[in-house]
Parts: structure tokens; C-alpha cells; sequence
């Protein structure tokens, strides 16, 4: 009786990820140049929250928080412990392991990207040559991902007029694509032992 419910329970959890995927995953990244802060938040159906990452400087100390958990400073700590093992541990080629990762990227396809951007320039002229300069590095940046990059209806908005945000709002949904980063990370992860030094 037992296998019974623990195949129906195995394929309730493979339904649920199934229309999670169909669904998709929402990112939003919110870059906050006024306090140096970073925010990055992950929802499935758009709306429930499962996981908001965050960062930012105060008083000359960088601090982070993860979902509503306790702020902790960012601190690197050394122990002579730490050290010997860091010594015994093998080398990795770090170039020819960052070309293989890159070669090797699935292309991702992103539904709905969106860049919203908030600067303080008051000129026309200015704010003008800033937004084709914005324009100028996405679209470029586009067209050189073209195989490992969708963007599908990609929008690039100046919000300066209409809120006082400065900084820069990326948002976007993955669907199927989870299943390919998925797949690509245990392949990097399988081959690293490939690019370590003797």
C-alpha cells in the first residue's frame, strides 16, 4: 500500500514542477545607485516570493540579507586552518575552465525582459545621448548573445519623468529554460576536475 502513495506523491511533486515550468520563474534584479544597493527577488506565478537576496553598503560596510532573515555583515575570515587546506587543494585553469562554461551555455529564452532606468540628467540633449547610448549597449549586447540568449518583446524604458528611482530595474520570466541551466550546472560541475592542475 505504501508504494501506492509514494508513487502518487512522486508524481504530485512531478506535476507541480511541470506547471512551475510551464508557468515560468520571474526574476527582478533592482540596482539602486542612489544607496548602493542590490536586490534580487525569484517568483513563481508571479507572485509568491521565494527568494528576495539583498545587498548594500552602510557606513563604509557592506551588509546582506537573505529573505527575512538576520542582516549580517560581509566579512572574509582566515583561519591558518583555512589556509593549508586552501594550499592542498588543486589549482584550476581559469581561462580555459571560463571558455568551456561560455561555449558550453545553452541558449536561455527569456519572456518579457524589461529594462527600466532612472538617471538625474535634467538636459534634453544629454538625457537624449544617454538613452541611444543605453539603447546602443542592450541591443548590442542582445545581438552578440544571439545563440545563447532570447529575449522575446524586450523593453527598454527611461522612468526619470515619472519616478524618482535612479538606478536600474531588470526583470523577466524563464520557463522551459530552467530545465537547461539545470542540466548545464551538473555538466560544469561533473567536468571541473577536467581543468585542475596538478
Amino acid at each position: 500500500m505504501w508504494c501506492i502513495y509514494l508513487l502518487f506523491a512522486l508524481f504530485l511533486i512531478i506535476y507541480a514542477i511541470l506547471i512551475v515550468f510551464a508557468y515560468g520563474i520571474k526574476t527582478c534584479v533592482r540596482i539602486d545607485s542612489s544607496n548602493l544597493s542590490v536586490c534580487v527577488k525569484v517568483f513563481i506565478f508571479d507572485w509568491i516570493e521565494v527568494l528576495c537576496f539583498k545587498i548594500f553598503v552602510c557606513n563604509q560596510q557592506f551588509y546582506y540579507q537573505i529573505n527575512k532573515r538576520e542582516i549580517k555583515t560581509l566579512e572574509l575570515k582566515k583561519d591558518e586552518k583555512d589556509d593549508k587546506k586552501a594550499k592542498k587543494k588543486k589549482k584550476i585553469n581559469v581561462l580555459s575552465f571560463a571558455y568551456y562554461i561560455i561555449d558550453k551555455m545553452p541558449k536561455i529564452r527569456i519572456i518579457n525582459p524589461t529594462i527600466e532606468y532612472g538617471a538625474d540628467i535634467e538636459d534634453i540633449k544629454n538625457r537624449a545621448l544617454f538613452d541611444g547610448g543605453v539603447s546602443v549597449i542592450v541591443n548590442s549586447g542582445v545581438g552578440m548573445l544571439f545563440d545563447k540568449l532570447d529575449a522575446i518583446n524586450l523593453s527598454v524604458k527611461n522612468i526619470s519623468d515619472t519616478s524618482t528611482f535612479r538606478g536600474a530595474y531588470l526583470e523577466g520570466t524563464i520557463k522551459f529554460s530552467l530545465i537547461k541551466i539545470f542540466l548545464y550546472f551538473l555538466h560544469i560541475i561533473t567536468v571541473k576536475k577536467r581543468f585542475q592542475k596538478a
